[in-house]
């Protein structure tokens, strides 16, 4: 039997993960920047509950929102939202009197916080006709 590399499949460069997002800066999203007191998603945690453990849970995290970085990948759970009704006002029994929510992950929701610092960077270098 041929092996992976005789059946002409890409090869995974070994070169190492350039750390776009550093330890200390996962760190301080999580202290600083993380919303609190906010409805967590289907994944029923909170930026409260990751706030204690903040300092081994960035070491953690840094390999893994590097490599989703690198690859452009989100993981699924993270791109589902639960879709909540809020009720705004009047007849409760009208659906026009409510209005949906997003919850969200909030590891995606930290993961969005870390990029936008890039995404603002790179609006400024568009064109407005982009």
């Amino acid at each position: 039997m041929r092996s992976p590399a005789d059946r002409g499949l890409p090869f995974l460069e070994t070169t190492p993960i350039v750390q776009h997002f550093s330890f200390s800066t996962i760190l301080d999203t999580i202290n600083k920047s993380l919303p609190s007191r906010k409805a967590p998603g289907s994944d029923h945690i909170t930026a409260e509950m990751l706030r204690p453990i903040a300092l081994p849970l960035s070491k953690l995290l840094a390999p893994y929102l590097n490599l989703c970085y690198r690859y452009s990948w989100i993981p699924l759970a993270w791109r589902t939202a639960q879709v909540v009704p809020i009720y705004k006002k009047d007849d409760p029994n009208n659906p026009a009197n409510y209005r949906p929510i997003s919850l969200t992950s909030t590891f995606r929701k930290l993961f969005e916080r870390l990029l936008l610092p890039d995404l603002l960077d790179n609006m400024n270098a568009l064109d407005i006709a982009q």
